[in-house]
Protein backbone atom coordinates (compact mmCIF):
# COMPACT_ATOMS: atom_id res chain seq x y z
CA UNK A 1 0.00 0.00 0.00
CA UNK A 2 2.68 2.10 0.46
CA UNK A 3 4.58 1.86 -2.41
CA UNK A 4 1.12 2.33 -4.24
CA UNK A 5 0.89 5.68 -2.26
CA UNK A 6 4.31 6.78 -2.98
CA UNK A 7 3.96 5.90 -7.09
CA UNK A 8 1.09 7.74 -7.26
CA UNK A 9 2.05 10.75 -5.45
CA UNK A 10 5.20 10.46 -7.77
CA UNK A 11 3.05 10.31 -11.19
CA UNK A 12 0.92 13.35 -9.75
CA UNK A 13 4.00 15.45 -9.08
CA UNK A 14 5.38 14.51 -12.57
CA UNK A 15 1.90 15.38 -14.53
CA UNK A 16 2.23 19.06 -12.37
CA UNK A 17 5.54 19.82 -13.55
CA UNK A 18 5.07 18.10 -17.09
CA UNK A 19 1.83 20.17 -17.63
CA UNK A 20 4.05 23.12 -16.21
CA UNK A 21 5.93 23.08 -18.61
CA UNK A 22 3.63 23.16 -21.33
CA UNK A 23 2.00 26.09 -19.85
CA UNK A 24 5.41 28.22 -19.68
CA UNK A 25 6.42 26.95 -23.29
CA UNK A 26 6.16 30.28 -25.49
CA UNK A 27 4.63 29.91 -29.45
CA UNK A 28 6.33 27.51 -31.76
CA UNK A 29 9.28 28.93 -34.20
CA UNK A 30 7.41 29.08 -37.05
CA UNK A 31 10.22 29.97 -39.17
CA UNK A 32 13.51 31.88 -39.51
CA UNK A 33 13.69 35.67 -39.03
CA UNK A 34 14.78 38.09 -41.80
CA UNK A 35 17.27 40.61 -40.53
CA UNK A 36 17.72 43.54 -42.92
CA UNK A 37 20.58 46.04 -43.05
CA UNK A 38 19.44 49.35 -44.67
CA UNK A 39 21.73 52.25 -45.22
CA UNK A 40 21.33 55.86 -47.37
CA UNK A 41 24.35 58.23 -47.88
CA UNK A 42 23.52 61.31 -49.84
CA UNK A 43 25.85 63.67 -50.15
CA UNK A 44 24.49 67.01 -50.71
CA UNK A 45 27.35 69.24 -52.61
CA UNK A 46 27.19 66.64 -55.47
CA UNK A 47 23.66 65.46 -55.00
CA UNK A 48 24.60 62.07 -54.35
CA UNK A 49 22.66 59.15 -53.61
CA UNK A 50 23.88 55.68 -52.40
CA UNK A 51 21.65 53.03 -51.16
CA UNK A 52 22.50 49.48 -50.41
CA UNK A 53 20.45 46.87 -48.64
CA UNK A 54 21.90 43.09 -47.68
CA UNK A 55 19.86 40.58 -45.76
CA UNK A 56 20.59 37.51 -44.08
CA UNK A 57 18.07 34.60 -42.75
CA UNK A 58 18.31 32.25 -39.41
CA UNK A 59 16.97 31.58 -36.22
CA UNK A 60 18.72 34.22 -34.64
CA UNK A 61 20.91 36.77 -35.66
CA UNK A 62 23.88 35.25 -34.51
CA UNK A 63 23.39 32.55 -37.08
CA UNK A 64 21.85 34.08 -39.91
CA UNK A 65 23.73 33.24 -43.61
CA UNK A 66 23.25 35.85 -45.92
CA UNK A 67 20.42 35.41 -48.80
CA UNK A 68 18.75 36.35 -51.62
CA UNK A 69 15.61 38.23 -51.49
CA UNK A 70 12.81 36.50 -53.44
CA UNK A 71 11.49 39.53 -55.84
CA UNK A 72 14.37 41.75 -54.81
CA UNK A 73 14.11 45.22 -52.85
CA UNK A 74 12.93 48.68 -54.10
CA UNK A 75 14.05 51.99 -52.86
CA UNK A 76 11.21 54.24 -53.42
CA UNK A 77 9.72 52.02 -55.84
CA UNK A 78 12.61 51.33 -57.84
CA UNK A 79 14.35 47.97 -58.01
CA UNK A 80 18.09 47.66 -56.65
CA UNK A 81 20.55 46.22 -58.35
CA UNK A 82 20.85 42.33 -56.65
CA UNK A 83 25.03 42.07 -56.72
CA UNK A 84 26.90 39.28 -55.71
CA UNK A 85 29.67 39.14 -53.42
CA UNK A 86 32.13 36.23 -52.08
CA UNK A 87 31.06 34.60 -49.21
CA UNK A 88 27.23 33.74 -50.78
CA UNK A 89 26.64 37.64 -50.32
CA UNK A 90 24.16 39.44 -52.21
CA UNK A 91 23.96 43.09 -52.17
CA UNK A 92 21.31 45.52 -53.14
CA UNK A 93 22.90 48.67 -54.48
CA UNK A 94 21.30 52.39 -56.15
CA UNK A 95 23.82 55.35 -57.25
CA UNK A 96 22.56 57.93 -58.83
CA UNK A 97 22.13 61.56 -58.60
CA UNK A 98 18.67 63.23 -56.95
CA UNK A 99 17.25 65.74 -54.71
CA UNK A 100 17.46 64.48 -51.45
CA UNK A 101 13.71 63.09 -50.09
CA UNK A 102 12.52 63.30 -46.10
CA UNK A 103 11.35 60.06 -46.48
CA UNK A 104 12.51 57.02 -47.67
CA UNK A 105 10.82 54.10 -48.47
CA UNK A 106 12.25 50.08 -48.67
CA UNK A 107 9.88 47.24 -49.67
CA UNK A 108 11.24 43.60 -49.65
CA UNK A 109 9.69 40.37 -48.62
CA UNK A 110 10.50 38.62 -45.44
CA UNK A 111 11.75 34.96 -45.59
CA UNK A 112 7.96 34.18 -44.81
CA UNK A 113 6.76 35.54 -47.65
CA UNK A 114 5.07 38.42 -45.75
CA UNK A 115 5.39 41.93 -47.74
CA UNK A 116 7.88 44.47 -45.66
CA UNK A 117 8.27 48.02 -46.02
CA UNK A 118 10.05 50.20 -43.67
CA UNK A 119 10.27 53.76 -44.26
CA UNK A 120 13.08 56.46 -42.42
CA UNK A 121 12.57 60.31 -42.29
CA UNK A 122 15.63 62.57 -41.52
CA UNK A 123 15.53 66.14 -42.05
CA UNK A 124 18.38 67.47 -44.07
CA UNK A 125 20.61 70.67 -42.78
CA UNK A 126 19.70 72.81 -44.90
CA UNK A 127 22.31 75.41 -43.58
CA UNK A 128 25.00 75.73 -40.95
CA UNK A 129 28.03 78.34 -39.42
CA UNK A 130 30.77 78.95 -36.98
CA UNK A 131 29.09 82.10 -35.36
CA UNK A 132 31.91 84.67 -35.85
CA UNK A 133 33.82 82.62 -38.65
CA UNK A 134 36.03 81.57 -35.57
CA UNK A 135 36.72 79.18 -33.12
CA UNK A 136 38.42 80.11 -30.15
CA UNK A 137 40.56 77.31 -28.02
CA UNK A 138 40.19 79.37 -24.91
CA UNK A 139 36.98 79.97 -24.87
CA UNK A 140 34.88 77.48 -27.20
CA UNK A 141 32.80 77.89 -30.51
CA UNK A 142 29.15 78.64 -31.27
CA UNK A 143 27.53 75.86 -34.13
CA UNK A 144 24.66 77.60 -35.94
CA UNK A 145 22.40 74.90 -37.78
CA UNK A 146 19.16 76.49 -39.18
CA UNK A 147 15.96 74.78 -37.94
CA UNK A 148 18.18 72.04 -36.35
CA UNK A 149 16.95 69.73 -33.19
CA UNK A 150 19.06 66.60 -32.68
CA UNK A 151 16.19 63.78 -32.36
CA UNK A 152 16.79 60.14 -30.43
CA UNK A 153 18.72 58.37 -32.07
CA UNK A 154 20.24 61.55 -34.46
CA UNK A 155 23.85 62.65 -34.01
CA UNK A 156 25.63 65.42 -35.86
CA UNK A 157 29.42 64.62 -36.50
CA UNK A 158 31.83 67.69 -37.51
CA UNK A 159 34.85 67.07 -39.63
CA UNK A 160 37.51 69.64 -39.31
CA UNK A 161 40.76 69.71 -41.56
CA UNK A 162 43.45 71.87 -41.35
CA UNK A 163 45.99 73.52 -43.81
CA UNK A 164 47.91 70.17 -43.78
CA UNK A 165 44.24 67.85 -44.26
CA UNK A 166 45.11 66.69 -40.25
CA UNK A 167 40.95 65.53 -39.95
CA UNK A 168 39.64 65.61 -36.69
CA UNK A 169 36.10 64.78 -35.59
CA UNK A 170 33.26 66.08 -33.05
CA UNK A 171 30.41 64.45 -32.38
CA UNK A 172 26.89 66.04 -31.08
CA UNK A 173 24.40 64.27 -29.56
CA UNK A 174 22.00 66.60 -27.32
CA UNK A 175 18.78 66.94 -27.76
CA UNK A 176 17.73 69.44 -25.62
CA UNK A 177 19.39 72.20 -27.79
CA UNK A 178 17.83 74.04 -30.98
CA UNK A 179 19.54 76.12 -33.74
CA UNK A 180 22.81 76.80 -32.09
CA UNK A 181 25.37 74.26 -30.33
CA UNK A 182 27.53 75.54 -28.34
CA UNK A 183 31.02 73.69 -28.12
CA UNK A 184 33.08 73.52 -25.38
CA UNK A 185 36.94 74.97 -25.70
CA UNK A 186 38.06 71.54 -24.21
CA UNK A 187 36.30 70.09 -27.36
CA UNK A 188 38.80 71.46 -29.92
CA UNK A 189 41.81 70.91 -28.19
CA UNK A 190 42.97 68.72 -30.90
CA UNK A 191 42.69 71.82 -33.31
CA UNK A 192 45.83 74.02 -34.12
CA UNK A 193 45.43 77.85 -34.60
CA UNK A 194 44.94 78.68 -38.29
CA UNK A 195 42.57 78.19 -40.91
CA UNK A 196 40.48 75.20 -41.03
CA UNK A 197 37.57 74.13 -42.98
CA UNK A 198 35.05 72.14 -41.62
CA UNK A 199 31.34 69.89 -43.16
CA UNK A 200 28.77 68.26 -41.48
CA UNK A 201 27.55 64.55 -40.86
CA UNK A 202 23.87 64.04 -40.06
CA UNK A 203 23.24 60.22 -39.16
CA UNK A 204 20.56 58.35 -37.92
CA UNK A 205 20.14 54.93 -36.61
CA UNK A 206 17.52 52.78 -35.87
CA UNK A 207 16.86 49.31 -35.00
CA UNK A 208 12.98 48.20 -36.29
CA UNK A 209 11.20 45.11 -35.19
CA UNK A 210 8.53 44.12 -37.68
CA UNK A 211 6.02 40.85 -38.04
CA UNK A 212 8.74 38.24 -39.34
CA UNK A 213 11.93 40.76 -39.86
CA UNK A 214 13.61 43.00 -38.18
CA UNK A 215 16.27 45.75 -39.74
CA UNK A 216 19.01 47.88 -38.59
CA UNK A 217 18.84 51.32 -40.79
CA UNK A 218 21.01 54.13 -41.16
CA UNK A 219 20.93 57.67 -42.99
CA UNK A 220 24.10 59.85 -43.44
CA UNK A 221 23.76 63.13 -44.94
CA UNK A 222 27.16 64.90 -45.82
CA UNK A 223 26.67 69.32 -46.10
CA UNK A 224 29.14 70.93 -48.20
CA UNK A 225 32.44 72.58 -46.76
CA UNK A 226 32.56 76.18 -44.68
CA UNK A 227 35.83 77.82 -43.92
CA UNK A 228 36.61 79.18 -40.53
CA UNK A 229 39.66 80.21 -38.42
CA UNK A 230 41.04 78.59 -35.00
CA UNK A 231 42.26 81.15 -32.83
CA UNK A 232 43.98 80.75 -29.27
Amino acid sequence: MRLTYFLSAFLCLMGISLNSCQQDTGPEQTGPSTYANLFVRYIAPQGQLKVTAAFREGDSIATAQPVEVLGGVTYQGQQLEARRLPGQQVRYLLDTRSPFAKEHRFQFKAADGTAQEVTLELSPIDSFSIIGGTASLSEGMQLYIKDERIEDGESIVLLFSDENNKATTITLTNPAVQDTFPIAAMRLRKLQPGPHRVYLVKKQHQEIDLKGAKAAADIEYYTAEQPFNVIE
